[in-house]
Parts: C-alpha cells; structure tokens; sequence
C-alpha cells in the first residue's frame, strides 16, 4: 500500500507543522502508511522523518525519496522526538535493549502486535515513557483508525503529541490495553474485509449482465451512502432503518 504516495492535502496557507522528528525503527507497510501519512497532512516535513532497518530492501526506495534512511537504529534513538518501534514482535526485544546507551528524552511508540506496555516498559531503561498503538494502513490516506495505550510513565504532554499526529490522519481513540487486540482485529482486517464485500456484489451485478465498469461504480456508490449517514447523521443507525 505504501508503493504510492498519496499528494498532500494541506491546506498550502495554513502551516499545520508539528516542530518534531520522527523516526521509525523498521521501514515496512506499517511504517511507510505513517510516514506518508504525515507528510500528505501537513503534519511533518520530509526532512523531519528518518527510517532505519537493517538491510537497505526498503531503504534504498525511500532514501531515493528523500528520506534520511540508516542501517542504525542508535542513529534513530539518538535524534528522534519520538520513535516508532515498527519491528515484527520477534525483534522487539533487541530493538529496545539498543535504549539503553542513549539517554535522549524521546516518546517511544510501539506499533509491534501483540506485545504488552509492561513487556515493553521491562525491556526499557528505568523512566522511559511509552505509548502502545495498533493503527490500520488506511493511515497513509488520512483515512485510518489507530487505538492506543499509555504506559506507566508517558505524560499528558506525550499523549497531546501523539495525538496530535494521529488524529491527523483518521481517527485516534485512547482505550484500555486490554481492547488493543481486538480493535486490531477489527479495524486492521476490516479494510479488507468491506472491499471484499464490495467485490462480492460488484460481481453478483457482473453475473446479472451489468458490465463491469457500471457494477463497480455502483457497488463503490452503494457503500458510500450508508458511511455517509452513519459518519455524519446517524452515528446509531441500524440496518432496520434502511
């Protein structure tokens, strides 16, 4: 999904730049989504993202792009404001033992499924702050859902930045840590799922000799209304009403 960057939608008169950087640790799906995010919402500035991975696969992409890109992570630590942990869970543990020779004052920010606050607060020099996370790649369009979790420490400070980032690309819900796995569920397989429905009746019209270019449309146009509604008139509407 991130092999496309989408065009900025910013309002060119109005400078929404937070004076942040922000790095991620690992330069996958995940951490593309947000960095392109960010950059089509006016949030960052290009030169404010860094990426760093341990083989240049990604790398050399991005770097083309424009972006600082490192095989590094303590470069990333070392500079970053706050720092995205967009690691598959396997590596989590070796990414945040690399803290422990820095002492910047970042907001870490993990994104790695299934590992808990505590796990990662464990794995971490004593006061570091955190934020646990689960959005969905939709991010990358301004369009996404991200629920999070704070740690122990994080400040309300940490959460208003955080916020602040999020919320400008889609929708951001604070939620107890034990919801995070199933909001996960929900909404990082649901994109997949409502386009999947919506392939499903796009060919039922196929098979009905509506060509494809027109069943397309119209399935796209079907879902279209009931989102409307539901987002800006009836956030209680039920399939009875229809």
């Amino acid at each position: 999904m991130a092999d496309v960057e989408p065009e900025c939608t910013a309002d060119p008169c109005v400078d929404s730049t937070i004076d942040i950087n922000v790095g991620f640790i690992g330069s996958g799906k995940m951490a593309q989504a947000l960095a392109f995010g960010f950059l089509s919402a006016g949030l960052v500035k290009r030169p404010q993202i860094s990426f760093s991975a341990p083989s240049n696969r990604n790398l050399g992409s991005l770097r083309e792009q424009g972006f600082k890109c490192v095989n590094d992570n303590k470069r990333i630590i070392a500079t970053a404001d706050v720092v995205f942990v967009a690691v598959k869970p396997r590596f989590v543990a070796d990414v945040l033992s690399q803290f422990e020779e820095s002492d910047s004052n970042n907001l870490i920010v993990s994104v790695a499924a299934g590992i808990d606050i505590e796990k990662i607060e464990n794995n971490l020099p004593k006061g570091r702050r955190v934020i646990r996370c689960s959005p969905n790649t939709p991010v990358q369009y301004e369009a996404g859902v991200t629920v999070f979790a704070r740690g122990s420490r994080a400040t309300e400070a940490d959460v208003k930045m955080f916020k602040s980032l999020m919320d400008g690309v889609g929708v951001c819900e604070e939620v107890p840590e034990a919801l995070i796995n199933s909001a996960t569920g929900m909404v990082g397989s649901g994109t997949a799922f409502v386009l999947l429905m919506m392939q499903s009746l796009a060919d039922g019209g196929l098979k009905m000799g509506i060509p494809r270019h027109l069943a397309n449309s119209f399935a796209a146009q079907t879902f279209l209304v009931p989102l409307f509604l539901v987002s800006c008139f009836l956030p209680s509407l039920t399939v009875s009403y229809f």
